[in-house]
């Protein structure tokens, strides 16, 4: 064959290669001939041309992958990525680490480094699964080639970092370290948080000198600053001690981080105190002998630095809740005051666009008090005098910027329209407002929206609306007033209270959260204030039902009406304060709450937050705690997220009743042993006087259960299958119909919105738990005997005629007339009109708008005729419902019951362990290959189950660590199972054979074939975690298709 008819495949360093036949042919990019192949080519990890030289048996194969990779040039990036990953799949292994690498450096030419990043880290993924050996110097270069690409994402580098302490010794690791932290910089992207302190360890490992390295390294980015800025918080912390010894020796780091914008909100102050102890703010308050100056001057650095905050807020890189400039720059301001007078030169303290309009105040008033000139503010621009206001300490006050007359209108525009009361405490406001009434010029020095923030909303109090009552402590004082007094038009006091119009007689949902050792001591102070307050009102007096009845204010204070001051009285509130101050929090009690969880049928997480007052948060402005205080719980994310999510649907009155009651006579009693626990046994008496008391359910069982999403709850999902008579959704039917959309097409629609929602919600969880109660929850436990009472209840709910559910949409597949002959003519009729197109048969209902049609049907009728094949036929998007409802009315699902309520597995055993189910057959298949009993077990779950990973196995035989491992090795040395490392697994041996790939979603894992061919009569495929089937008939099937000698090899 001519060169003129060959494909030639580019190499790197300036060639090309091909094949002719078994012949290797190699020539410069320009087309010149060699004569021999070049060793670099030799050596190539270009794809197809490292299968032409390595491989050339598989060449067809690599060079039809790489055209079509080429094809995809016109797809968007993120069809590229998902292409290539389709391809690799198809490869051999070892072609596949390659060819990702390829794709990504297509990619990386398209500009996307992100998909490129991982790519490469994909490719790395299968050598490290499937144990492939790759040439060290090979493994160095390429990953120096991907970080001067930028493309070296977090998960890459770990592993790098990881394998150079086997591949290199010790002097080149660490060269080969600092060159791919340059490199990969410079290229963009921000060093990772560990990248200090492994530079120690590599230096001192290499036996070079720790502070040099450092040096040399941050004097090769000072050029970087963008990827340096991006950095996390977690990696300059941990650099601070070494980057003050290299600045002590380096201008030109100085002078970078002088430069440098850090992104991270927590760096703000804390970046000006770094500055300062690395002695690079010399040039900011005076000249500096290194000649180490911030760039334009230090108008200019003043002006971003204050800019910083707002314009990261912008681009989203940062929270959009305003904050105060940091104490440090007002600090930082005063000490370069001076220079800055002298420069001349106006600092811009409004931003340069629109979204940095807003002026912080105290910024600027420290630059007008010391004299700094300030430029003209853009129109639009002005004192942010809300965030102020939220945010001022007593003694701040605005001389400088009330006498400026370019801001004094705007401040003298809002003290106008403010409380005189509250603005009398800023001396410099006192000309623009009318002196209030004496006993208003006191105000609490804490009173403010922050107040309501600490005690109406969760989470972080960064956020609190200014909108939010903003004299809430004020207005309890004048409302005491009065009523001692004798007043009864107090409807202007009463309406100031807001949602504290709950509050009197039930005071304890306060307090339960102002001890908490979960509160943060910003938010316990405040509910320690707002708590002296209302010991001072009329609130807390003993006469307080009779003044409250007499006043006529009965309606508006009907439980404090009808109870009294309850728990809340003066004298005990000012003991519990006074306790508060000198103890702190009550210490955490983790039996208080399993007591709470065992007494009102709730999930512990649930307890553990009911506990400490978080009852009916649904919403909250995130955190809703810190993460060492969640560890205070004893909660992981899931278990918080579980315990509020259980509890979010209480309402403020509901809350308030739960804790009423709940503290000891005694306020010091909270702070003894076993306090906890008694508070925890009177909210569960009254959980359960509101309730009723829902069945108990093991801790075990709830962490043991699947994600079934945010809405129902694990605990939701096992309380309603251990009782489900007790849920209405179980047991009242519902009606729903057609109504039009709000995005064009139909909606279904119910009597009960909720209710009709709530049941597709749980349709899919249902038929999931179901399978797993059945599979893997040991034989006594109540959740999984409800199944049978739970199924046959849902069963009734389906077969109500009025029912109509979604059951997903054709996509674009079916036009109007083949929808019509297979589901028309007859169109729908419901008690609302829909605009849409639409047909009938009784079973499914078409809507069709455009190119889709949404589908809709009737449970009672599915399955009863060849209406339910047709139905099946045109899902393509959406049919959950469909299937659950499906399992849930079918044979599968029949059969699961019948093994439940037939009993017959010992006590503590679970379907899953084929010891307990299938006993008999594990006995033939020990006999069979010469096992003992777990290694039979074990082989038969391999055989027959899909996901059988080794936690699982485990669990469900109740095996320690050494138990398991020891079957493993017996099957191992009877060459029944291979050892492996395969992606997604989660277990460590295979049926021997070929297995296919996990796939790129969640929940998919890997496969074996001869599994695949034994499960696919079922309809099972490798992301059935829990099949919706009888697992004794899979145990059976792979039993009898093993004794009959059809064994995986």
């Amino acid at each position: 064959m001519g060169n003129s008819e060959l494909t030639w495949w580019p190499v790197e360093a300036g060639f090309e290669i091909s094949r002719d036949g078994a012949e290797l042919l190699c020539r410069q990019e320009g087309g010149q001939p060699l004569a021999a192949v070049p060793a670099q080519v030799a050596a190539t990890r270009r794809y197809p041309a490292w299968v032409l030289v390595n491989h050339p048996q598989e060449a067809e194969v690599a060079v039809a992958a790489a055209v079509k990779l080429a094809a995809a040039r016109g797809m968007k990036d993120h069809d590229v990525a998902g292409e290539a990953e389709f391809l690799a799949r198809r490869l051999p292994v070892a072609h596949q680490p390659l060819f990702l690498e390829q794709a990504a450096r297509v990619l990386v030419r398209r500009g996307d480094r992100t998909r490129a990043g991982t790519l490469f880290a994909q490719a790395r993924e299968v050598e490290a699964a499937e144990g492939l050996a790759v040439d060290d110097a090979a493994w160095l270069a390429v990953h120096r080639e991907f970080a001067a690409f930028g493309a070296l994402n977090t998960k890459a580098t770990a592993d790098f970092v990881k394998g150079l302490k086997t591949r290199a010794k010790p002097d080149v690791a660490l060269d080969t370290l600092v060159r791919v932290a340059v490199l990969r910089t410079l290229a963009g992207q921000a060093p990772w948080p560990q990248l200090p302190k492994q530079l120690s360890a590599f230096a001192k490992a290499a036996g070079r000198d720790e502070l040099e390295v450092h040096q040399g390294l941050l004097e090769q980015v000072t050029d970087a600053g963008p990827a340096l800025q991006e950095s996390a918080a977690a990696m300059w912390t941990a650099w601070r001690p070494m980057l003050v010894r290299v600045c002590a020796r380096s201008a030109a780091v100085r002078g970078l981080l002088l430069g440098l914008l850090p992104q991270p909100e927590s760096l703000d102050g804390w970046w000006l105190e770094l500055l300062e102890e690395c002695g690079a703010t010399a040039g900011l308050v005076g000249a500096a002998e290194d000649g180490v100056e911030p760039v334009g001057g230090r108008a200019q650095w003043l002006s971003r630095r204050i800019e910083h905050p707002t314009r990261n807020a912008v681009m989203r890189k940062r929270s959009r809740v305003r904050k105060p400039l940091p104490t440090q720059l007002n600090e930082l301001i005063v000490r370069m005051a001076p220079a800055l007078r002298a420069d001349g030169e106006p600092v811009r303290v409004d931003g340069s666009d629109y979204w940095s309009r807003r002026i912080d105040v105290q910024v600027l008033e420290t630059c007008l008090a010391h004299g700094v000139p300030v430029a003209d503010p853009k129109p639009q621009a002005g004192p942010d005098l809300e965030l102020w206001w939220r945010n001022r300490r007593p003694d701040d006050d605005l001389p400088a910027v009330v006498a400026d007359p370019r801001f004094a209108p705007v401040v003298r525009q809002w003290a106008a329209n403010g409380d005189a009361a509250r603005l009398w405490t800023v001396p410099a406001l006192r000309p623009f407002l009318t002196p209030p009434a004496a006993a208003e010029t006191a105000p609490h020095p804490l009173d403010g929206p922050l107040i309501h923030g600490a005690v109406y909303k969760f989470g972080d109090l960064v956020g609190v609306s200014s909108a939010a009552p903003t004299r809430l402590l004020y207005t309890i004082r004048m409302l005491t007033q009065a009523l001692r007094g004798g007043r009864t038009d107090v409807d202007r006091e009463v309406q100031g209270l807001g949602l504290s119009m709950l509050l009197p007689g039930r005071i304890e949902w306060v307090v339960v959260r102002a001890v908490a050792p979960i509160t943060t001591e910003e938010r316990r102070e405040l509910l320690t204030a707002f708590l002296q307050v209302w010991s001072e009102s009329v609130f807390a007096d003993a006469d307080a039902q009779s003044v409250i009845t007499a006043a006529g204010l009965a309606e508006k204070f009907p439980y404090m009406a009808e109870h009294g001051t309850g728990w809340g009285t003066a004298e005990r509130l000012r003991t519990l304060i006074a306790l508060i101050g000198e103890h702190g929090a009550v210490p955490h009690d983790a039996a208080a709450a399993s007591l709470l969880a065992a007494r009102a049928g709730i999930s512990r997480y649930a307890a553990e937050l009911a506990l400490v007052g978080l009852i009916g948060v649904d919403s909250y402005h995130p955190p809703l705690m810190t993460t060492a205080h969640r560890k205070v719980l004893g909660l992981n994310p899931r278990q918080l997220e579980e315990g509020r999510s259980e509890l979010s649907s209480i309402k403020d009155q509901a809350r308030l009743d739960l804790l009423a009651g709940v503290l000891p006579d005694d306020p010091a009693r909270l702070w003894q042993p076993g306090a906890m626990a008694e508070v925890a046994e009177r909210l569960a008496a009254n959980w359960t006087a509101r309730f009723g008391r829902k069945p108990a359910v093991a801790e075990a069982t709830v962490d043991a259960a699947p994600d079934f999403g945010a809405t129902p709850t694990a605990q939701q999902v096992c309380v309603a299958l251990a009782d489900p008579s007790a849920l209405p959704l179980f047991t009242r039917d519902v009606d729903s119909w057609l109504v039009p959309g709000t995005s064009g097409g139909a909606a279904w629609y119910g009597s009960d919105q909720f209710r009709a929602s709530e049941l597709a919600r749980w349709l899919p969880v249902l038929a999931k738990a179901v399978g797993w109660a059945y599979a893997a929850l040991p034989a006594e436990d109540s959740v999984r005997a409800g199944v049978p009472e739970a199924v046959r209840l849902m069963r009734q709910r389906l077969s109500h005629p009025g029912l109509i559910l979604s059951a997903g949409s054709t996509g674009s597949s079916f036009p109007v007339d083949e929808l019509a002959r297979l589901f028309g003519p007859t169109p729908y009729s419901g008690p609302v009109a829909v605009e849409d197109t639409t047909f009938d048969d009784g079973l499914t209902i078409v809507a069709t708008r455009g190119s889709n049609s949404r589908l809709y049907f009737r449970p009672a009728c599915y399955g009863l005729d060849e209406r339910t094949a047709k139905l099946d036929g045109v899902i393509r998007y959406g049919r959950e419902n469909v299937a659950a409802v499906r399992f849930l009315t079918g044979a599968a699902c029949e059969g699961i019951i019948a093994r439940i309520e037939a009993g017959g597995l010992p006590a503590g055993t679970c379907e899953a362990d084929p010891r307990a189910s299938v006993p008999g057959l594990v006995a033939r298949i020990a006999e069979q290959f010469s096992l003992d009993t777990d290694p039979a077990a074990l082989y038969l779950q391999l055989l027959a189950l899909p996901q059988p990973t080794d936690a699982r196995v485990k669990a469900w035989n109740r095996w320690r660590p050494a138990q398991h491992k020891a079957a493993v090795a017996a099957l191992l040395a009877r060459g029944l199972v291979v050892e492996d490392k395969r992606l997604k697994a989660g277990r460590a041996v295979f049926l021997p054979g070929p297995w296919t790939k996990a796939a790129g979603y969640p929940g998919s894992r890997p496969v074996e074939d001869w599994k695949t061919d034994l499960l696919k009569p079922w309809g099972i495929g490798p992301d059935s975690e829990w099949p919706r089937v009888v697992w004794t008939d899979l145990f059976t099937a792979a039993h009898d298709r093993v004794l009959g000698g059809d064994v995986p090899r």
